[in-house]
């Protein structure tokens, strides 16, 4: 009884963050129908006080973690026991002050075996849980618009310059008080330049291996400001908690 009462205690905790995160989202996104419930990101990105898990089966955290932040999830699980992974399997862990994110992925890596990595992706308003290899076999296109990360601060040629002596002069007409305005001058750099290192950055941190340009057959490409990826929907997981700005997580 002691274990069960356990993890409904952790499962009470998520679910509470999850219910701030939505009362959240529907402040911030007003609507004359009807609020726009949270995303799954944005729920999995709500933060979590205090998580304790003592030997609580694998099956019972995740129809927990479902009930209570109201969010779909779908386990694999006949992928799962064909690689050895068992529904009964006991989960232990402590954490504190987690995103929930973090602590999926700890309760992940406590149900992984030896040989087999668990992992998690998100389509649309799904959570998907099965094996690392299993997401990887999924090929997804998604576009990412990466302006904001590639934007330039204007350069000032001149800096401020202040007369103290004149300084207290009322400003009039054709008077700046003894205060000399800075001139702004373009961004240096090409951001198309930028662009591609940022491609560049990807493929060689983010599942190197997968990509064409490292032997791989997956594909990634820059375009105005965007980027344009095809890959698995684990790659796809790690890049949105990278950018914080794509669905399939």
């Amino acid at each position: 009884m002691r274990k069960l009462l356990v993890g409904l205690a952790a499962a009470a905790v998520l679910a509470s963050a999850a219910m701030g995160q939505a009362e959240k989202g529907e402040r911030s996104q007003p609507s004359a129908n009807q609020p726009k419930p949270p995303s799954v990101q944005e729920i999995l990105d709500s933060s979590v006080p205090e998580v304790l898990l003592e030997e609580v089966p694998f099956e019972q955290v995740m129809e927990w973690l479902a009930d209570f932040t109201k969010v779909n999830i779908w386990v694999r699980w006949q992928v799962l026991q064909d690689a050895g992974v068992e529904r009964d399997k006991p989960i232990s862990m402590k954490a504190r002050n987690l995103r929930l994110s973090q602590v999926l992925w700890m309760i992940l890596g406590e149900a992984s075996g030896p040989d087999v990595k668990l992992a998690y992706g998100t389509m649309e308003n799904l959570l998907i849980i099965s094996t690392r290899s299993d997401l990887n076999e999924e090929l997804i296109v998604r576009v990412y618009d990466v302006h904001d990360l590639l934007a330039r601060v204007p350069r000032f040629q001149n800096p401020v310059r202040v007369n103290p002596a004149r300084a207290l002069e009322p400003s009039g007409q054709g008077s700046s008080g003894g205060i000399a305005e800075a001139s702004e001058s373009e961004p240096e750099g090409d951001p198309e330049q930028d662009l591609e290192t940022f491609v560049e950055v990807i493929v060689q941190t983010v599942e190197p291996d997968s990509w064409v340009a490292n032997g791989g057959r997956e594909t990634i490409r820059a375009w105005r400001g965007k980027i344009i990826v095809r890959n698995s929907l684990y790659v796809h997981q790690q890049l949105g908690g990278t950018l914080q700005s794509i669905k399939v997580h």
